[in-house]
């Protein structure tokens, strides 16, 4: 956009001189909205990977000495040491007579998932830039195919000026129906072995940053704590959407951008839709086709 490649109407607005107009550029962003949960955990964790203490320094200290000496312990950890991929409408795992809601299907296949589960091997808040006072589990739901879709816009026409950025997380109900599903589905699995003995059920109602009385919460209440909790995987994709360019599309299916010699665009913006999964490995896909797509080119003009 700043290059003149874009909405015609935002970009005169900014003073950009217009290349191109496409105002499908910023048009479409999707993401993978994430809600956390965190169970008291009985043992002690490796929360001190993000030290709030003295004593937590020094484990920390000893951590890296363990993980330089035979590549083991805690930071030889991925963190979210387990996933499981699934439907939200998947009848064996949410019953209809208990989930009787028809939910618009919003996946690519009628195998493919739209939720993730993952867990963690502590809780945290704020993408993990602050630990919970006591030890806990983390566990997780992804949104993977949200029916809602956002934009990105400049703000300005100074490089340096952040981007405005509204992701419209949940603008669709049936987002909040399914991110809640997930929660529900946690919080079950927090009661079941192995991780019910290892869990501490016995915690004070009001502790706000636990989630173990989510079994008496309604349906509402768990929709008003989707809200709340909502945070990024930070997986934004499809502003640039493969598409074509009368169905909204800003590039063709080898890349390049409708209307403009030369300019070829190579990354998560280029999907026509968010994938069932995390984007990294759809990314060296698209990568690996781009450098077949070159080398094909150049190679007939030599």
């Amino acid at each position: 956009m700043l290059s003149g490649v874009g909405d015609s109407k935002d970009l005169k607005e900014l003073g950009i001189p217009i290349v191109r107009d496409l105002p499908a550029v910023g048009a479409n962003l999707i993401d993978h909205p994430t809600v956390d949960l965190a169970f008291k955990d009985k043992n002690p964790t490796a929360k001190y990977l993000r030290p709030q203490s003295i004593p937590q320094v020094f484990k920390l200290l000893g951590a890296v000495f363990q993980y330089f000496t035979d590549r083991s312990g805690a930071i030889g950890s991925n963190i979210a040491e387990a996933a499981a991929f699934l439907r939200s409408d998947d009848s064996a795992i949410f019953a209809p007579e208990e989930y009787p809601t028809k939910i618009q299907d919003t996946t690519s296949a009628i195998d493919s998932p739209d939720l993730e589960l993952y867990s963690t091997i502590f809780g945290y808040e704020d993408h993990g830039r602050h630990m919970h006072p006591v030890d806990t589990v983390g566990l997780h739901v992804t949104l993977l195919r949200p029916a809602s879709r956002g934009t990105i816009r400049l703000k300005s026409n100074n490089p340096w000026d952040h981007p405005i950025i509204d992701p419209r997380y949940l603008e669709k109900p049936e987002d909040v129906e399914k991110l809640v599903r997930g929660v529900r589905i946690l919080s079950k699995i927090a009661r079941t072995e192995p991780l019910a003995s290892r869990i501490d059920h016995d915690v004070n109602d009001e502790t706000p940053f636990l989630d173990h009385n989510l079994i008496h919460k309604s349906d509402e209440e768990i929709g008003e704590l989707v809200k709340e909790r909502l945070q990024t995987l930070y997986h934004p994709t499809s502003t640039c959407r493969m598409a074509p360019l009368q169905d909204g599309g800003v590039v063709d299916s080898q890349l390049r951008v409708w209307g403009v010699q030369g300019l070829r665009v190579c990354d998560a913006s280029v999907f026509p839709s968010i994938v069932s999964g995390h984007t990294a490995g759809a990314v060296l896909a698209i990568a690996e086709r781009l450098s077949d797509l070159l080398k094909a080119q150049y190679s007939s003009i030599s």
